[in-house]
């Protein structure tokens, strides 16, 4: 087997092993602490996600566009221009929602009922921001044994902790009581550190060789802009219905929402493996034979893979009953959730490898532009029917978004190109 092959085995297995990880802790919370802490773990997270792509400030995809490719030495200096960076605005961008989260609640009501998770919500985005920005490093950069590692290194350290806090009495001689949310807050600064460390260690040496911080420099905030808006769309589009939910309906409805999109990890897994490992080539194949290869690359890797893609999700869906009635949980809107964000993520399945094309093509503008209109559609969407029907609003709301991305997008290079990235269309 060689290496390439060797490389994805293991970051498949780790990508398998993280979807694991968050479905046991999801059982764990729920049989230790019931719905409402599921819930309530639940928004603390979707807060975290939902600051994270402000915190990378649009790096990720400034990284998969303009990565130095096939030069050492260059790489390094890249990398860690881009760490330095990182430290030096996240820290001011901390700084910046202390002082703005404490302003609008006096303000705003609705942001009173989110205090309990000031400022923990904040340390755990710069962690996930940390993490997220070196997997993307990795992923370009073909380093997919550390990116294995990042990919369970936040999830494993949670579920350690989850289980030495029901063991708290037996290993420390005294019981204690914290929400299930400062451990993950506790897991997330100790990786936060421990990741800093290593990569302000890693890149030291090439410290001296920089010409200046990419944050000084008036071109990369011209060429950044739309990657921030990016990222943060995408995220607001996944977080935005727990959000509010939160504040609308029942801890309990919010737990079992959670526990249907985890039952969806494995369809997220598939999706990120596939970014991360057609990143570096489709980079190389529009390179190399400019935009139709690109788009025919992408179509060719998603007709290989469909059909695998879609009997995970029937395998999903099907070992849903069997799993929830071997571990006795009672649950009621859970199924509407469940069906309603199958029939989403299908869509996203069908367009498997299409995540990096309007990037790599240059078309940051009009990936934007898709973003903002499907979270629109999804803001409406619960806006109207949260009161009626509770989370399922939210589970179509996210649904319709991911639908509408995918189809706009092909509609998009379909016009422009008169090439399409539906796999089942010939070009």
């Amino acid at each position: 087997m060689n290496k390439i092959k060797v490389a994805l085995l293991t970051n498949f297995v780790s990508k398998f092993l993280n979807s694991i990880l968050v479905f046991m802790i999801s059982i764990y919370v729920i049989k230790l602490y019931g719905n409402n802490e599921l819930g309530e773990l639940a928004t603390y997270q979707s807060m975290v996600a939902l600051i994270q792509p402000i915190l990378t400030f649009g790096l990720s995809g400034y990284i998969i566009k303009h990565y130095p490719v096939c030069d050492k030495e260059k790489e390094n200096i890249f990398v860690a221009n881009v760490i330095l960076s990182f430290i030096f605005v996240s820290s001011l961008l901390i700084f910046f929602f202390i002082v703005a989260f404490k302003i609008s609640s006096y303000f705003f009501v609705f942001f009173l009922s989110y205090e309990k998770f000031f400022p923990y919500f904040l340390i755990g985005s710069l962690g996930l921001s940390l993490v997220m920005l070196l997997q993307t490093i990795c992923s370009i950069s073909k380093r997919f044994y550390s990116l294995a590692i990042l990919n369970i290194i936040l999830r494993t350290t949670f579920l350690v902790a989850i289980f030495l806090y029901s063991k708290n009495d037996l290993l420390f001689g005294f019981s204690f009581k914290i929400s299930i949310f400062h451990l993950d807050f506790v897991a997330s600064l100790l990786v936060m550190l421990v990741l800093l460390i290593f990569s302000v260690v890693r890149f030291f040496v090439f410290i001296p060789s920089l010409k200046g911080l990419m944050v000084f420099q008036y071109g990369f905030w011209l060429g950044i802009k739309d990657f921030i808006l990016i990222g943060f769309i995408h995220v607001l589009n996944a977080t935005i219905g727990i959000l509010v939910a939160y504040y609308f309906v029942s801890e309990t409805q919010l737990g079992e929402l959670a526990l249907s999109l985890r039952f969806m990890m494995p369809v997220v897994l598939l999706l990120s493996i596939v970014n991360n490992f057609t990143a570096n080539k489709f980079k190389v194949e529009f390179n190399n034979g400019g935009v139709r290869k690109l788009i025919r690359s992408s179509k060719l890797i998603s007709r290989k893979l469909l059909l695998y893609a879609i009997l995970l999700l029937i395998l999903i869906v099907l070992s849903v009953y069997p799993l929830t009635q071997y571990m006795n949980l009672s649950l009621g809107v859970f199924w509407k959730c469940l069906i309603v964000l199958a029939i989403g993520y299908l869509i996203n399945l069908v367009y498997l490898a299409s995540g990096n094309v309007l990037i790599i093509l240059g078309h940051e503008k009009q990936e934007r532009k898709i973003l903002v209109f499907s979270v629109m559609l999804n803001i409406l969407i619960i806006a109207i029917f949260v009161n009626y029907l509770g989370v399922v609003a939210v589970a179509i709301g996210q649904s319709v978004a991911m639908i509408s991305i995918n189809v706009l997008t092909d509609l998009f290079l379909r016009t422009r190109y008169n090439e399409s990235i539906f796999p089942l269309m010939r070009s």
